[in-house]
């Protein structure tokens, strides 16, 4: 492609026109390629990429290099504004939550303001004491990045034995909302629910952005049995395995 020898006149234009036109370029389907048959030495022909016929040749330039920069680029699979962290283990055991506050730590704010969605991933098995619950859960990079970005969606993750009821208990103590406050009651005073109670003390230091959820993978089977013991209809069945299913989601 030979240089402009005068300033493109596309640069003249306003943003938000450019804009378009840059979206066409990249949208318009099959694309534009060189067509090395050319008969013409002293100039470039180009043609769709899914038609070999002479009519479609075309020689427009800034189609042909969008369509080649959003090929080379489409496929990095890289979104730098969801970040996932998890830790299983090691040799020298750093937390994910050391992780977390070590990002923080290091990122510039800049790219900071950028993050969407945080996903951090516990994969711890047993249920902590609370002392360390409330340690991990109200960790000073994690409270004060939710609070500083209220724009960005953090998600703790729990690898715990969740069950309808109990997820259930963790919304009533967290969010203050619960769909059967009774079976809260029951579950709290055998003690099988215990551990739902560490976020009522949590409750007032998370903001809506700082979200929980007590597993890791949602088993829709599970629930839906769970839930079909104590509703007939197929209707309210598959109404709330899908709203749980939305807590597991978008945490808690």
């Amino acid at each position: 492609m030979n240089p402009p020898s005068t300033r493109s006149r596309l640069l003249l234009l306003p943003r938000e026109l450019r804009n378009i036109i840059y979206e066409y370029a990249f949208t318009e389907p099959g694309g534009l390629v060189a067509d090395a048959t050319s008969r013409y030495d002293n100039w470039t022909r180009f043609r769709t990429a899914c038609n070999t016929s002479d009519r479609t040749r075309d020689a427009n330039q800034l189609r042909l290099v969008c369509r080649q920069l959003y090929a080379e680029t489409s496929g990095l699979g890289i979104t730098y504004n969801d970040l996932t962290f998890q830790r299983r283990g090691g040799a020298v055991f750093v937390s994910v939550y050391d992780l977390f506050d070590q990002f923080v730590y290091h990122c510039a704010p800049g790219y900071l303001s950028k993050i969407k969605r945080v996903t951090i991933l516990d994969y711890t098995t047993l249920v902590p004491e609370e002392d360390v619950v409330l340690a991990r859960l109200l960790s000073p990079s994690l409270v004060r990045f939710s609070r500083a970005y209220p724009s960005a969606t953090i998600i703790v993750r729990f690898q715990w034995n969740a069950t309808p009821y109990r997820v259930d208990a963790m919304r009533h103590f967290l969010r203050g909302n619960a769909l059967w406050p009774f079976e809260i009651r029951h579950y709290t005073r055998s003690g099988v629910c215990a551990f739902a109670r560490l976020f009522e003390h949590a409750a007032a230091d998370c903001s809506q952005n700082l979200r929980f959820s007590l597993t890791m993978d949602f088993d829709e089977e599970k629930f839906s049995e769970i839930i079909a013991r104590k509703y007939v209809g197929n209707e309210e069945v598959e109404y709330l395995v899908g709203f749980f299913k939305g807590l597991h989601e978008d945490g808690i």
